[in-house]
């Protein structure tokens, strides 16, 4: 690919079964691009009931989890088009809702065969269905969105919290349309990259450079936190059967925000955050709970594992195989790149003596959190762009002693 790619979803809906996601590629300066605007759909067996270990054809859908895991391709199917400038693609309860500058759009899963015949045409004819498509706008009447917009489904999934340049909007969900419950304004410039979460009691923003700003149900705020170190936080997801937040940052380490102890009362006396899953601090890249005491871990580099808190033992892991390509990078490239000088990794390295911050963006988009980032390693360059220059000007010394001019 040329750029870096961004996907939205994979999304799941189990009625009916299928898959959504679409991918975009980064231009040079940051904008996103693709053939077409289409979602993609895969589309899952309708009569899947027990796992089995036949493994269908390929890009045949698959008829089981078990199925799914050992397919090689899954063949994905181009669905009606997305509204223009998509800012994410989210779950809202059984809803998929579209964020995007020009309001919020609910897909109507009952348009959506419909609407990809219509876009497509039957027997190499257009149907005449002007403007019909599977996404209908049910954001509140002149509700638009700037070009910092981050948005959330609430933890039981009856509305939206929505970060929109430096202000917050609770939308709540009636079936039909969305409505703003309540609206608060930020300290700073809005131009922060932030993430949201919101339950019935509580409103979490993590913004780029700022502490944890944590506010109530009416968008009014509590108190700010400051995580240990202050890490970049890459991803807030709820912990299912309670309260808690579980905060995932950009070092690899995975925090608890226990919301008993964001009362007043308790904050001097309790610890707000604890960690999770120490063991695997500093490599965790990505996380998704199963139920309160199960999640799942990406691990670096290329590591999946299911972990059991209660037990601290690991149900499952998946690691999948390296390609020849990989091969000879992780034995050959990578060992070679660590002992040889690098110029260019000074400039990342001053970078964090001057700002402090660890990680660094592979991506030009500054909006994005949850966009990767790698840890800046401040030693390894200094230490072997010491040892070239020591090398060098000590052979350049020893040539000169015994030139004879």
């Amino acid at each position: 690919q040329h750029g870096q790619a961004r996907t939205f979803g994979p999304i799941f809906h189990a009625d009916p079964k299928l898959i959504l996601t679409k991918s975009f590629t980064r231009q040079p300066f940051g904008g996103l691009r693709a053939r077409n605007r289409r979602i993609e759909i895969i589309r899952l067996a309708q009569d899947a009931q027990e796992p089995t270990a036949e493994v269908p054809a390929s890009g045949d859908a698959p008829e089981s989890i078990q199925q799914a895991r050992e397919t090689p391709v899954w063949l994905a199917d181009s669905g009606p088009e997305l509204p223009p400038e998509l800012f994410d693609l989210i779950e809202m309860g059984d809803a998929v809702i579209a964020v995007c500058r020009g309001g919020l759009f609910q897909l109507d899963f009952r348009k959506l065969d419909l609407a990809e015949i219509a876009q497509k045409g039957l027997f190499g004819f257009k149907l005449p269905l002007p403007g019909l498509s599977a996404f209908e706008n049910i954001a509140p009447p002149d509700y638009f969105l700037a070009g910092n917009t981050r948005a959330a489904a609430t933890q039981a999934g009856d509305g939206l919290i929505i970060f929109n340049s430096g202000s917050l909007d609770h939308l709540a969900f009636d079936g039909r349309k969305l409505s703003v419950v309540n609206s608060s304004k930020l300290d700073g410039d809005g131009t922060e990259a932030a993430l949201v979460a919101m339950n019935d009691q509580y409103c979490v923003v993590a913004r780029d450079g700022k502490p944890l700003q944590i506010l109530d149900a009416q968008l009014q705020s509590l108190q700010t936190l400051e995580l240990p170190d202050d890490p970049q936080i890459r991803q807030l997801s709820w912990i299912p059967g309670g309260s808690d937040l579980a905060i995932l940052t950009h070092t690899g380490q995975c925090w608890r925000l226990l919301a008993n102890s964001l009362a007043a009362s308790s904050i001097a006396s309790q610890p707000v955050v604890s960690p999770v899953a120490e063991t695997y601090s500093g490599r965790i890249t990505s996380l998704w709970w199963e139920q309160s005491q199960t999640l799942w871990l990406g691990i670096k580099p290329d590591r999946v594992l299911k972990l059991d808190l209660a037990s601290g033992q690991v149900a499952a892991e998946f690691t999948p195989q390296a390609t020849t390509l990989e091969t000879i990078y992780r034995w050959l490239i990578k060992p070679i790149y660590i002992v040889n000088p690098k110029p260019a990794a000074l400039d990342a390295a001053m970078s964090y003596a001057l700002t402090g911050n660890e990680t660094q963006s592979l991506s030009l988009v500054t909006n994005d959190l949850e966009a990767a980032q790698v840890k800046v390693d401040l030693w390894t360059p200094l230490v072997t762009n010491t040892i070239f220059v020591v090398i060098v000007l000590g052979f350049s010394c020893w040539y000169v002693a015994r030139k004879e001019f």
